[in-house]
């Protein structure tokens, strides 16, 4: 456990705290035109924590003393009289250092910053609600963001200097802001005002045109040969059933169904049917990726198989089986 100091040593730490106390508020109150606000608010806080160094080290002085009043018939009343004038000369070095900061700081830097801000706020409150009639939607929330911008810097104006106001300004300016706050709710209530007058603007003309579809399809994907043999046989009967669930190509219902007759072919008596193709994607000798049809060997006139056996037209054997003549689209 440390040893108690003595009296004798405690006066004497009391005296280094306000010798420095001292230097540093001369030093404050000498050099304080030629600082900037904030470094003249740092040496301030500086002032201050020396000031609360010499009242604490007043204070175990004056407890130290009433210890050894405990011990002693006839105490000195000089001693009293030493800390209660400690204190007082303390806090009125202490309000001299803030009037003279408050006044340079007030002067120089605080009533002009806080001026422009709240002027600046005003300025737009009142243009805002004197254009609010005429403006559309998107402007007036345009120039209301840039409103709510102002007001915040006032508001962080006002906290920043609110200490150093004058006490005869203060009134004033704590009015103004208070002004400025009370107007701006009015101001965002304006937006719903618009936002509806553009809502049944919309609604009216919107009401001539056709409703969207409630439904949306997607395209189907085709399935696609890879140029493996053994997926030949399911991509062709992926490809069939693809086929029977849209418009009948290749189905049998399409041999029932009438078919137009176009060019060349109505000049012969002869009858279009449908063509089945195989979509193939070969890669070239760059590395580029081609999408090939391969017509499955078929003659000038493209039909299917089914299509074929149906008008009784006879097989002519082909010298390239099935999954040869897709294996012919990847060499090609």
């Amino acid at each position: 456990m440390a040893e108690s100091k003595s009296l004798k040593q405690l006066k004497r730490e009391r005296m280094t705290a306000k010798q420095r106390f001292s230097r540093l508020a001369n030093s404050v109150m000498k050099s304080c035109k030629k600082m900037s606000a904030d470094e003249l608010m740092e040496a301030f806080n500086k002032v201050v924590l020396d000031a609360d160094k010499v009242l604490e080290a007043n204070e175990e002085v004056e407890i130290a003393w009433l210890e050894e009043l405990e011990h002693v018939s006839t105490p000195k009343e000089s001693m009293r009289d030493d800390i209660k004038r400690t204190v007082e000369e303390c806090e009125q070095k202490l309000d001299d250092v803030e009037h003279f900061v408050q006044k340079v700081l007030w002067g120089n830097f605080g009533n002009s910053e806080l001026t422009v801000a709240l002027e600046a706020a005003e300025k737009e409150c009142k243009r805002l609600s004197m254009s609010q009639p005429g403006l559309k939607l998107e402007v007036y929330e345009l120039m209301l963001n840039h409103l709510e911008g102002l007001v915040k810097a006032a508001k962080e104006a006002v906290f920043r200097w609110s200490r150093w106001i004058s006490d005869a300004e203060r009134p004033d300016f704590q009015q103004r802001m208070r002004n400025i706050e009370s107007l701006l709710p009015e101001l965002i209530s304006g937006k719903a005002d618009l936002l509806q007058a553009k809502l049944e603007h919309n609604g009216s003309s919107d009401a001539t045109l056709p409703p969207p579809p409630a439904i949306k399809l997607r395209p189907t994907a085709l399935p696609r040969f890879d140029g493996n043999r053994r997926n030949f046989y399911l991509w062709k009967k992926e490809w069939e059933a693809l086929q029977k669930q849209g418009e009948p190509t290749g189905s049998k219902e399409t041999f029932s169904l009438p078919f137009p007759e176009k060019g060349l072919l109505a000049e012969n008596d002869l009858k279009e049917f449908p063509v089945i193709m195989m979509i193939l994607e070969v890669t070239a000798n760059a590395g580029q990726k081609i999408g090939t049809l391969i017509d499955l060997a078929s003659d000038t006139n493209y039909i299917t198989h089914e299509a074929a056996a149906a008008a009784g037209y006879k097989e002519i054997t082909s010298d390239y089986s099935d999954v040869e003549i897709a294996n012919l689209g990847e060499r090609r």
